[in-house]
């Protein structure tokens, strides 16, 4: 956050007397111009914004730009700081153990042909889940790093903003080929726990921790469901490699936000001509 007084001093120009005003944390840097963000609230509600700069020669359409830019930087840092960090909490203890478990009946039993079939199928769909996570964190640490960098100032320049659209989308993928691969392996896991409760070989190496997740995974189909629809709103998804996906959730998201802009122009106390 800047503590330049004169970008105070501009935000608190269109101030009405009864609202609080306050500079956003970020800075965007575009065409060698600082572009900063004031907001008001009064009564906890949002009343209105200004977006600027004090650098001089900006003309209209240089706002415009740097407006978008700004957004998305905004948003796509919300998205990560939030949907980054639930994603990088979530407890896998019950995926490694269930997969030493299946690791273990593997090697220990003797199985039948399709038994086994099954069983080496629910290693990798676990493996695959982990591996998913352990990426997910290799990306948050990174960005983590990259974050920590910018401060105090969190000046962001357009390619710093490309970054943060390709962790965003990364995070994405990687939430929604989970949940994907969650849902797609329910009927999987019915079997190996049918297989379970009628081998006595196998039953002997399950314990507590396995039968509690894999019961849960089978019981799991319809908020599974829901979660997918929640994530998925890209059609024909299902058959996208994992560069197609993310080149289909960039362009939704450009179209979503070419829509937001309009109205969020509208809300701009200054400038108060950026909708064409």
């Amino acid at each position: 956050m800047t503590n330049d007084k004169r970008v105070q001093k501009f935000v608190k120009k269109y101030k009405k007397f009864y609202e609080r005003s306050w500079v956003g944390q970020q800075t965007l840097l575009y065409n060698g111009k600082k572009y900063y963000m004031g907001f008001y609230q009064a009564f906890k509600k949002d009343t209105g914004a200004v977006f600027f700069t004090l650098d001089s020669g900006a003309s209209k359409v240089e706002y415009r730009e740097a407006f978008e830019w700004f957004i998305i930087s905004i948003r796509r840092l919300a998205t990560i700081r939030d949907l980054g960090e639930e994603r990088r909490n979530i407890n896998m203890i019950g995926f490694k153990t269930t997969k030493n478990f299946l690791e273990s009946v593997v090697n220990e039993v003797r199985l039948s042909s399709e038994e086994h079939r099954l069983f080496q199928e629910g290693i990798k769909s676990i493996s695959e889940s982990l591996k998913l996570q352990d990426d997910l964190l290799k990306l948050m640490k990174n960005f983590d790093q990259f974050y920590n960098s910018k401060s105090p100032d969190h000046l962001y320049s357009t390619d710093d903003v490309q970054y943060l659209q390709r962790v965003n989308n990364e995070i994405d993928y990687i939430q929604y080929t989970q949940v994907k691969g969650f849902r797609d392996s329910i009927s999987l896991f019915k079997r190996i726990r049918d297989i379970a409760n009628n081998n006595s070989e196998v039953k002997k190496l399950t314990n507590h921790g396995v039968a509690t997740y894999i019961n849960e995974h089978c019981k799991g189909k319809e908020s599974i469901r829901k979660n997918l629809d929640d994530i998925t709103f890209i059609q024909g998804a299902d058959q996208m490699n994992k560069d197609e996906y993310i080149d289909a959730v960039q362009r939704e998201f450009v179209e979503r936000q070419k829509r937001l802009n309009i109205d969020l122009m509208k809300e701009l106390r200054f400038p108060n001509d950026l909708v064409l």
